[in-house]
């Protein structure tokens, strides 16, 4: 088994040089990036999804703080002229996700958010003179990008995205294979590469009444020029059979859901208790990785066993041990700047399942030894305080305490089933034209953790990460590459260029405390659940780059379950649509 959560190989992210020079109105005016009609600017952006850093931008300017805000208001007062509506302007790194953290000097932007849907010409005439206006003071701001967005949008963090509208789109979907088949033959024309494909409603203020049918790519290479041929190809040939479809490129190089922090949401009391519960921490013994425990199945033969992702707690066939695995895991460790004391060699225990897993457990104890220092150095250097501080150290020593006495109760179970892969028998695809993953694991409990139960379900899935979220399923599929992701584990199920896998997409909708995905990092295994009656509707595999989930429908993987362990799933009942 190889964990789907290291780069593709092969392909790095390679940000486009940029020329920050002073150039004619031609030049600037063909330099400047109209991909998406809520967001424009000078050069060529970063491409989707970005993030926004603050600290040390205006530092980097060196100018007075009262400097830069008459520079504020002369931008303002100079697109109000074009019936603009600022609603603020700031400077900003603006680098990609892709890139790292410490390396953002080539995105030092000048933000401005708007509101309102001005025309492209108004934002191109607005771009061009603001560039202008770098050029009389290429000294202080000829570093600086250009990037005019809609307010909604950078707020967010996101564009809304609706499924397509069954009478407004009907052209659409009708011709949705043939769409998908236009795209791929584009891709291959100019050899890029492409990790999903999938179609939706993109509306900027959240009204699907003001939304545009959008196909979007998600791709390791969103920063290649060639997207734009592409994009541009696909539009025009889509239009010349009355087919008006807007495209947008994303960058994304995993389905399994690296976007925002992949901390455990919180730990509690709950995690480090003997009844495991719907949204559990849990992963492999030995291995620095989490996924989510989605819910209980229960076999004909009367036992218990915790479902959740084949990628976050299984083993393939011909693996033994942890052969290869360790190896990329430590090195993907020190990549990510992780303490590589984490990846513990399996104690004999190769295919042994933790709950709260090895990652939750090993950053949990670090965070509280950490508190437990800091109060007692504080305790020490300042008598004074001395008392104020004795309560933490305390809670600290205490938590310390019930997690070395947990550590022999952490064991979850063992790994008897999983998921069917290539050469394996398995008839549980619904057509030959949607192949769905069937990526998941069942754990047989040990019997000290054999009580489960089950928070009360109000939203449509619980997860470790992210806790609560609600979501909307998209009647639209969601195709899927099978030959870039191999080291993603979808090599085994046997897929090809003319037989994508396909997914189901689950948009999401509002969640609890400061959600703004519907899956984050450590959620895989989710259970997705029906918002009202608390049905299973699916297994959360993966997501897209926007964290939205991506599902295999629950009857697939109890008939898979049913096949491969040779008994009827008696809980949860899942009954057959009439």
């Amino acid at each position: 088994m190889t964990l789907p959560i290291s780069p593709v190989p092969g392909i790095t992210y390679s940000p486009t040089k940029r020329r920050f020079v002073s150039s004619s109105d031609d030049e600037i005016l063909d330099e400047i990036d109209t991909s998406r009609s809520y967001r424009v600017g000078w050069p060529k952006l970063a491409p989707l999804p970005i993030r926004t850093v603050t600290s040390g931008a205006k530092q980097a300017i060196g100018e007075s703080a009262e400097s830069l805000n008459r520079f504020y208001e002369l931008v303002r007062s100079m697109l109000e002229g074009y019936a603009l509506e600022v609603t603020r302007t700031s400077f900003a790194y603006r680098p990609p996700m892709m890139q790292q953290a410490n390396d953002n000097n080539d995105y030092l932007s000048l933000v401005v958010q708007i509101s309102g849907a001005p025309s492209l010409a108004q934002l191109k005439n607005a771009v061009l003179d603001i560039r202008k206006l770098f050029q009389a003071e290429e000294q202080t701001y000829g570093k600086l990008m250009i990037e005019i967005i809609n307010d909604h949008a950078f707020r967010n963090g996101l564009i809304h995205a609706f499924p397509l509208d069954p009478k407004a789109d009907e052209a659409i979907l009708k011709e949705q294979t043939n769409i998908f088949n236009l795209m791929l033959s584009e891709i291959k024309a100019k050899k890029e590469h492409w990790l999903l494909l999938r179609l939706s409603r993109r509306s900027v203020d959240g009204d699907p009444s003001h939304g545009f049918p959008t196909l979007i790519v998600e791709t390791p290479s969103a920063d290649s020029p060639d997207w734009v041929t592409i994009c541009g190809n696909v539009k025009r040939q889509c239009f010349s059979h009355k087919i008006k479809l807007n495209v947008e490129v994303i960058y994304n190089n995993s389905l399994y859901s690296e976007s925002g922090d992949d901390r455990l949401r919180e730990m509690v009391p709950d995690d480090l208790a003997r009844e495991m519960y719907m949204g559990s921490s849990m992963g492999r013994h030995g291995i620095h990785h989490s996924g989510t425990f989605g819910g209980t199945v229960k076999l004909e033969d009367g036992k218990l066993y915790a479902l959740s992702c084949h990628h976050v707690v299984g083993v393939d066939k011909e693996e033994h041990g942890e052969t290869g695995l360790q190896k990329e895991l430590a090195e993907l460790s020190l990549r990510q700047g992780r303490n590589a004391s984490y990846l513990r060699q399996s104690d004999g225990n190769s295919h042994g399942v933790v709950s709260p897993s090895d990652q939750d457990k090993a950053e949990y104890e670090t965070a509280t030894e950490e508190a437990l220092e800091g109060a007692l150095r504080r305790i020490e250097e300042d008598k004074k305080w001395a008392a104020s501080y004795n309560a933490v150290r305390d809670d600290a020593r205490n938590k310390l305490a019930v997690i070395e006495a947990f550590e022999t109760q952490r064991e979850a179970g063992t790994l008897p089933n999983q998921s069917t892969r290539a050469g394996e028998a398995s008839e549980v695809t619904p057509s030959d034209s949607e192949q769905f993953l069937l990526d998941w694991s069942l754990t047989s409990l040990a019997e000290h953790r054999l009580n489960l139960n089950a928070h009360e379900v109000q939203v449509i899935k619980y997860g470790r990460t992210s806790g609560f979220t609600c979501g909307e399923i998209f009647p639209q599929r969601v195709l899927i590459n099978p030959d870039l992701p191999k080291w993603a584990g979808f090599a085994p199920y046997g897929f090809n260029t003319s037989n994508q896998g396909t997914a189901v997409e689950v948009q999401f909708k509002g969640g609890e405390k400061n959600s703004t995905c519907f899956i984050a990092s450590g959620d895989l295994g989710s259970v997705v659940l029906h918002k009202k009656t608390g049905k299973w509707l699916g297994l959360i595999f993966g997501s897209t780059a926007e964290g939205e989930g991506l599902m295999t429908p629950i009857d697939l993987v109890i008939r898979d379950i049913e096949f491969v362990t040779g008994k009827k799933v008696v809980e949860p009942i899942f009954e057959e649509e009439p």
